[in-house]
């Protein structure tokens, strides 16, 4: 454990080391806190803008999962501690689609959420002459329409509908052949220049890539000391930053679920709960939500040595997972 006498700051391991003197009062009212921004690889939702996603809010609507579902892990670890997400899918992907007679059916975006969805037409019970059209999201229904021809069909949340004709009916055609697909480092290099005019605290990069790295590194750079915003840029194992606006997370947690992140998964927390903390709160010791051990342990030396080379690393301690943050050196 930490300890000894506090003389001047010569501490490296976090504890208590006591220096009482009188907190100075704020002259002014401090800014609102907890934007965190991220770009994601998603299997859903608009892509190559900035979607807001507030502590809470039902994200069906936008990202086409509840919150708990694991395809937003990272979303609702970067909202454990944040009050609002903006949100940035770096990747377009592939629309999932299928053609039932004259009528063609094509997911609203691209991604594998497409291929949960199915059409079902059926006449209607009580006029002959229409049709009813239903769209389901793994068999429950999301919209539903009456019509008596392709042209009198409206587009929803989920799917557009195109052709001319007349319906035939159906007890259900599943879209097909969405997929995710990928980012390129120019998608991210697109993600920092749409959010540059936005509000926001931090971003997470949960990325290994060390050119997206690099470049968001200059991003943060830039910010803070030509404009003036004191951002945050939160990224995977790159100590080499040694800057004051680079927080570098060096291991991973394992969730009570089972569910193990690794340091880039877990930048969305860091990178939340560095935006949710006040401006007077330091992270030392804050307690992981949710987590009860760390993907990759180390030594006492070990964790030192990270601390000097500027790095934000969970060791295991009694009291629970605690982290350590150095962001200069």
């Amino acid at each position: 454990m930490a300890g000894g006498s506090w003389t001047v700051q010569n501490k490296v391991r976090p504890g208590v080391y006591v220096n009482i003197v009188t907190a100075p009062k704020a002259l002014g009212t401090l800014g609102e806190r907890g934007i965190v921004s991220i770009p994601l690889l998603l299997p859903w939702g608009e892509p190559k803008v900035i979607t807001t996603i507030e502590a809470g809010e039902d994200t069906m609507p936008k990202l086409g999962y509840p919150i708990t579902d694991s395809a937003l892990l990272l979303v609702r670890e970067a909202l454990k501690r944040a009050q609002k997400l903006l949100l940035y899918r770096v990747n377009a992907g592939t629309k999932a689609a299928v053609t039932s007679g004259n009528l063609t059916v094509t997911a609203k975006w691209g991604g594998a959420r497409g291929n949960d969805l199915t059409i079902v037409i059926s006449e209607n019970v009580d006029d002959e002459d229409l049709y009813d059209v239903r769209t389901l999201l793994n068999g429950d229904e999301v919209d539903s329409q009456t019509v008596a021809n392709i042209a009198g069909l409206v587009s929803n949340d989920w799917v557009v509908f195109s052709g001319t004709g007349d319906l035939a009916a159906s007890a259900g055609v599943p879209l097909v052949d969405g997929a995710n697909g990928s980012a390129t480092n120019q998608d991210y290099l697109d993600y920092l220049a749409a959010i540059e005019p936005q509000d926001f605290n931090t971003i997470a990069l949960p990325s290994t890539d060390v050119t997206a790295k690099g470049a968001f590194v200059s991003f943060a750079k830039r910010l803070r000391d030509d404009e003036g915003k004191k951002i945050q840029v939160v990224l995977e194992n790159y100590p080499s930053a040694d800057y004051e606006g680079v927080i570098s997370v060096k291991n991973g947690v394992i969730l009570d679920d089972g569910t193990t992140l690794t340091a880039a998964q877990t930048t969305a927390w860091v990178a939340g709960a560095t935006a949710g903390a006040a401006v007077n709160e330091a992270l030392t010791y804050a307690a992981y939500d949710g987590a009860v051990d760390v993907a990759t342990r180390y030594t006492n030396s070990q964790i030192i040595a990270a601390l000097q080379a500027g790095e934000f690393s969970s060791p295991r301690t009694t009291a629970g997972l605690s982290w350590s943050r150095t962001l200069t050196r």
